[in-house]
């Protein structure tokens, strides 16, 4: 079988989407599926995949390759590939990982227009949580994986009081409620934050730091690769998703998954991905934040970890690859089933 990933966004950009469709297209061609990636995105390095990758492709080679494919899979709507796969006149899967209408916003004609789209001619939605999946009269969930093989929790110390946060520095993620709410704790409360990643918002929130007088317990590390991210995880004793607009939060998987125990925001997929294995607050409530933290740092919540790895089992690439194999391809075309001889089975 012959899957075609069409992701305008891909590597060397680094953000979540980019790693789900790198993460699914090596798992399943590890396999043995037939999977090619085409984005707009360029690489000045040579692409060192087990996969095939097509940057910058015309619109006639790409509608060439697209007629010797068995299915299109378009990693969220793109409004600019729908007529290429039009010409090609093969089945389409759309894999949502982001909001095309937000609540309580009005939507913009090109929002409305890709919602019309996603209802009306892919043979089925993919979304990356139950709460994307609401958007859409019919879908199917396979949530973002974590690499398994890379988060885990060791046997390092975790030091005490020991804070971190790991995302872009947008403002969808929150980082400036967190700095408000830390600045509103005892100072013998916690010891330090540790913020993971870079992105327009770092020189704000320096500031931010620095003028609620807390910078001197606050790290600003920049973008690190997952190894790195890991390690860091491993050590530290809480971790913090304030985000205000989330999917799902792959990040949140990765620190359960590194034996923090968590605090994690109510916002879109956020609780979902934590699995009731987190301390939650209200979303873009600083005081509620800083209650939270207060409470995890002083009288932590009982996590148990055999339940915790048993939801962690259903986030895994390989599992989530087989689901979206399985499942979801299956279901695209009847007539492929019987082609389908790999991915795992789900419950």
């Amino acid at each position: 079988m012959k899957l075609l990933f069409y992701s305008p966004r891909f590597y060397p950009l680094l953000g979540g989407l980019e790693r789900v469709v790198e993460a699914w297209a090596t798992e399943l061609a590890k396999k043995g599926i037939d999977v090619c990636v085409v984005t707009n995105t360029t690489n000045t390095a040579p692409d060192a995949f087990v996969f095939s990758v097509y940057r910058g492709l015309s619109f006639w080679k790409l509608v060439a390759l697209m007629r010797g494919m068995d299915v299109i899979i378009q990693f969220n709507v793109s409004l600019k590939g729908l007529p290429a796969w039009w010409l090609s006149r093969k089945p389409l899967a759309i894999s949502h990982h982001t909001f095309l209408v937000e609540k309580n916003k009005p939507a913009s004609w090109r929002q409305r227009l890709k919602l019309m789209v996603s209802n009306r001619f892919p043979r089925q939605n993919i979304c990356c949580s139950h709460f994307i999946a609401g958007q859409f009269s019919k879908a199917t969930v396979v949530h973002s994986p974590f690499q398994s093989q890379i988060f885990y929790a060791g046997s390092s110390e975790r030091k005490p009081g020991s804070l971190v946060f790991a995302g872009r520095l947008v403002t969808d993620k929150g980082v400036d409620l967190l700095l408000k709410a830390l600045a509103q704790l005892d100072s013998n409360l916690f010891t330090s934050l540790t913020i993971i990643g870079d992105g327009p918002e770092k020189g704000p929130l320096e500031e931010l730091s620095s003028g609620l007088l807390i910078s001197n317990r606050v790290q600003f590390i920049g973008a690190l690769s997952a190894v790195e991210v890991a390690a860091i995880l491993g050590s530290s004793e809480i971790m913090i998703v304030p985000s205000v607009v989330e999917p799902f939060g792959i990040t949140v998987l990765e620190g359960l998954a590194s034996g923090c125990r968590m605090v994690v925001s109510d916002t879109g997929g956020l609780p979902e991905a934590a699995g009731g294995f987190a301390r939650i607050f209200e979303s873009g409530d600083v005081k509620a934040l800083a209650a939270s933290i207060m409470e995890e740092l002083t009288e932590p919540v009982f996590v148990n970890r055999e339940a915790v790895v048993r939801h962690l089992e259903k986030m895994t690439v390989e599992y989530t690859a087989g689901q979206f194999l399985e499942e979801v391809m299956a279901s695209v075309s009847t007539g492929l089933r019987a082609r389908i001889t790999v991915g795992s089975s789900t419950s």
